[in-house]
């Protein structure tokens, strides 16, 4: 009888041991269930069910997670869990407080589940006068060029308000189960070039087919840091095309080159009756800004 008692008492510390170890044996491996049930991607949640499941690793639960600064990315393992982002540019990176100079803002962004994984693409564009959470699109409207390429963007320019100098503009790219991603690029924001002067030699012209004028437009660069694309008029107004291009390289009329005084000769066709004309000129930097002047050139009988 006390050995039945003895043995029974055994049986039972054996069982209880065994239902001990199954219980450990689930905490400590919550993913062991057939690979069907196991999930490709953690959430932050799971992570840390995972890492407080197992005494050596919850040692060093404290090198990702803070409850301050909340979880270092970086200690994790990256390509698993979190959205990626290639690049950020902007463009054009050199741009004037103008509010009108539109400058394209693109995120090349991925996501180990997909772009279908992405939930969402937000800049902070508060340093040049706008709002601190703006969405970026990948839906090939409103300034995207190619819908679902993994190229999020955005058309902005920089307010009137906002001082010169080199604006950082951070992005963020979030993923469907809660990971973020984090990058940021510049801009560098001046003062556009000027039009000092624009004139033209001589005044007076007959429209002879014979007959030149020389165009001389003065170019300020303040900050001397844009690079002019071009200086131009359009003289459809004479009959002479809509864009004329004039040059600072020295030649056709143009004394020194690279002093940002652009010069042109043009051939004033013959058939115009006498009048005078405002001609429009415009310079016109690679980043998009421009300025405008107008010179009055009188056509005169012969």
């Amino acid at each position: 009888m006390m050995r039945n008692g003895i043995l029974s008492g055994n049986i039972f510390k054996l069982a209880l041991a065994v239902v001990l170890a199954a219980v450990m044996l689930t905490a400590v491996f919550p993913f062991a269930a057939s690979a069907a049930e196991q999930k490709k991607y953690l959430t932050k949640g799971d992570a840390v069910a995972f890492l407080t499941a197992s005494d050596f690793l919850k040692n060093k639960i404290g090198a990702l997670l803070s409850w301050t600064i909340g979880y270092d990315i970086s200690k994790v393992n990256r390509a698993k869990v979190v959205p990626v982002i290639n690049y950020i540019l902007a463009i054009p990176r050199k741009a004037p407080p103008d509010g009108r100079t539109i400058i394209e803002l693109q995120a090349s962004v991925d996501d180990p589940g997909g772009l279908v994984n992405i939930q969402g693409v937000r800049a902070d564009l508060s340093e040049i006068g706008k709002l601190s959470n703006m969405m970026l699109v990948d839906n090939g409207l409103w300034g995207d060029a190619k819908a679902e390429d993994g190229i999020f963007t955005i058309q902005t320019n920089v307010s009137l308000s906002v001082s010169l100098g080199e604006k950082e503009v951070a992005v963020a790219v979030a993923n469907q189960k809660g990971w973020v991603a984090m990058g940021k690029t510049s801009l560098l924001v001046l003062n556009p070039p000027k039009i000092i002067s624009a004139k033209v030699e001589p005044m007076s012209v007959v429209a002879d087919g014979k007959h030149e004028i020389l165009f001389k437009v003065q170019i300020e660069d303040p900050e001397g840091k844009y690079e002019i694309k071009r200086v131009f008029a359009n003289l459809q107004g004479l009959g002479a095309g809509n864009v004329t291009l004039f040059s600072d390289e020295g030649g056709n009329g143009d004394e020194i080159a690279g002093d940002f005084v652009y010069s042109g000769r043009v051939l004033i066709p013959a058939g115009i009756s006498p009048k005078t004309v405002e001609v429009p000129v415009y310079a016109e930097t690679h980043s998009g800004a421009a300025d405008f002047s107008k010179v009055k050139i009188k056509i005169v009988a012969k």
